[in-house]
This record gives structure tokens, C-alpha cells and sequence, in this order.
């Protein structure tokens, strides 16, 4: 009986795999068979293999190549090829990416955020959720991780590599395999005001608006594009007298037209104009043209995008107009731009 129990425990092993007996002898007695010898247990054995990095568009870095600077790109594909050596297939095997600053995995290691959960204190998080891939046995599968940065360290090389959940631990390379890296550049965000960074209204005559403008060109490589602000340093106020041509009644968050904005025209009238037509959170306050704000000491939204952009092309309108009694002077102001790359 002893060598019966000794049987079936063998058995109850080959649940998880094959048994496959080598050199193996028998033994017959009173009507069961005892094999002796060695036996390989073989379970499902993925290793991963060569992969490569692709941006929106095109491919970041040849093959098993990582590319130094992917700033420019909203999301990041990952593509990486496992094979199955142990000839046992998996059904819905789901594999995710973790990720460290060290080559070796030891210490530091962190899973890529689920899309859902991904805030300001995430590093790498997903665009897509996961999906289970069902694995052949002895085959090659290309798996697919499409990610974004979200904040990342710029000049850091982040190492990945495969964790299979299903069996919680990481997935082997296969021989002369290494693991995906990629690099953060420096350069996220370019800003610049075509011709003269001043702007004159010139002489201004009673009851006679009068628009300048200036147009500014913006690249951000942030991965959800970037969102411009405007703020004044002073009021449009006179050199002498310190009088002032008054804001218009509209702000940014409700620009009004001229007309109701500029409606007592007696102190003077001084706005602004956003040429860019989608704000944030999908606000279309300046899509119509006769559209103006008060220009404020706190910064207001002016552009935004929810992409990288190369060279976007913003105008900016400042308007003003004065009544009989406003005071002779030259009228000063002073404004500034704040340019922010978004993850």
C-alpha cells in the first residue's frame, strides 16, 4: 500500500503539466504498475525576444533599439515578441509591463498605472486597457503595451520589462535577449512671438477703436499638448498723469462683444482676443471673433491643445478705444505669456 500511495501523489503532480518518464523500468504487483525512473514536468514557459518602439506614426528606433528622446509623442507602443519553449499552451494569459530605473530589476521596480487610475503621481500609464492573448504552445506571440509618460523624469532611462500576472513573476529573456528602454529628451516646449516683442496702438482718436496684434508660434512635446496663459503686470496706465484706459467689463471666463463690453466708453476701453477657438475642458468662449476680455494680474487661459503640436500658430488681439474726456498721455502697459507642456 505504501507504494500505492507513493503513485497516486506522482499523479496528482501531473495536473500542472506533462510527465514524461526517461530510462524509466516497471514494476507489476498484485494488479498496479510502478515506473521508476526520471521525469520531466513541463508547464508553460514564456520567454520574451525582440521588440521595438513606435510612436503615433512611425517606428521610434530599429529593432531591439531604444530610442533617446520620445517627448514628441502623445502615446508610445510597445511591441514585443514572446515564445512559448515548454510546449504547453495558456489560455487568456495577461502579461503587463513594470518598469525600473535599474537594468537589473533589483529595487525600484513599479507596475505601468491602468488607464483609468492614471493621475499626477504616476509615472508610465496605460492608453488602453490590457487584454488576455490566448498562447499556443511553441510559438511566437507579438504582444502589444500602447503607454504614455505622465511624470517622468526627463533625461532618465526607464528599463521594462514583463510580469506575467497569471502566474506572478516576471517572464525570462530568451538567449541574447535584453530588456526595452527609452529615454525622456530635455526639449519639451518651444515659444516665440513673431516680430517685436512690443506693440503700439499708436495715436488714439475719441470713439475710434483700434486693434494691434501679435502672433506667437508654439512646439510642445507634452504627451496631452500644453496650455498658454496671459497675465498683465500693470494696467494700460498714462507715463504722466498715471491715469488709466480702463479693462472692459468681459473676462476670460465670459468675453463679451465690444459693444456690451466697452459699453461706457467715458474712462476708456482696453481687452484682449484669444484666436484660439477650443479652450480647455472643450470651452469655445472666443470661437466667435467679436469676442474680448479684460486683461487680469492672474494668469488666464488663452490656447491650449490636447496634443503635441510643431509650430501652432496663435494671434492675440488687443483692442482699445477712448472717450473726449480721456487725458492726454502716452498709456503703458505690460504683459506676459506662460507656456505649459502638459502630460
Amino acid at each position: 500500500m505504501k507504494i500505492k500511495a507513493l503513485l497516486l501523489s506522482l499523479m496528482m503532480v501531473s495536473s500542472t503539466g506533462f510527465i514524461n518518464p526517461i530510462g524509466s523500468e516497471e514494476l507489476k504487483s498484485n494488479g498496479f504498475i510502478l515506473r521508476s525512473g526520471l521525469y520531466r514536468f513541463s508547464v508553460f514557459t514564456p520567454q520574451a525576444g525582440s521588440w521595438r518602439w513606435f510612436g503615433e506614426t512611425k517606428s521610434l528606433a530599429p529593432e531591439n533599439v531604444a530610442p533617446s528622446d520620445i517627448s514628441g509623442e502623445s502615446a508610445i507602443k510597445l511591441r514585443w515578441v514572446v515564445e512559448e519553449v515548454g510546449g504547453v499552451s495558456a489560455a487568456k494569459s495577461i502579461f503587463k509591463l513594470q518598469f525600473s530605473e535599474r537594468p537589473d530589476f533589483v529595487g525600484g521596480v513599479s507596475d505601468v498605472t491602468e488607464a483609468e487610475l492614471c493621475g499626477p503621481s504616476s509615472f508610465w500609464c496605460y492608453v488602453d486597457k490590457i487584454k488576455p492573448v490566448n498562447h499556443k504552445r511553441n510559438l511566437a506571440v507579438e504582444y502589444e503595451f500602447l503607454i504614455k509618460p505622465a511624470s517622468v523624469s526627463l533625461n532618465t532611462v526607464y528599463f521594462f520589462r514583463l510580469f506575467d500576472t497569471e502566474r506572478n513573476r516576471p517572464i525570462a529573456l530568451g538567449d541574447g535577449g535584453t530588456f526595452p528602454s527609452i529615454t525622456l529628451g530635455s526639449t519639451l516646449v518651444a515659444f516665440s512671438l513673431d516680430g517685436s516683442p512690443s506693440i503700439s496702438f499708436g495715436s488714439l482718436d475719441p470713439f475710434k477703436s483700434k486693434e494691434v496684434s501679435q502672433r506667437l508660434t508654439i512646439t510642445s512635446k507634452g504627451a496631452n499638448g500644453y496650455r498658454l496663459f496671459l497675465f498683465q503686470r500693470q494696467g494700460l496706465l498714462g507715463r504722466s498723469s498715471g491715469a488709466e484706459i480702463a479693462p472692459i467689463a468681459g473676462t476670460n471666463e465670459e468675453p463679451k462683444n465690444w459693444a456690451s463690453a466697452c459699453a461706457d466708453v467715458s474712462r476708456g476701453c482696453y481687452g484682449y482676443h484669444s484666436g484660439d477657438k477650443s479652450l480647455s475642458e472643450n470651452s469655445e468662449r472666443f470661437a466667435r471673433k467679436d469676442t474680448y476680455a479684460r486683461l487680469e494680474e492672474k494668469p488666464k487661459e488663452i490656447a491650449f491643445s490636447p496634443f503635441p503640436v510643431a509650430e501652432d500658430k496663435i494671434n492675440v488681439i488687443f483692442k482699445a478705444e477712448i472717450g473726449d474726456e480721456q487725458p492726454a498721455d502716452t498709456y503703458e502697459s505690460s504683459v506676459a505669456y506662460i507656456i505649459v507642456p502638459t502630460f
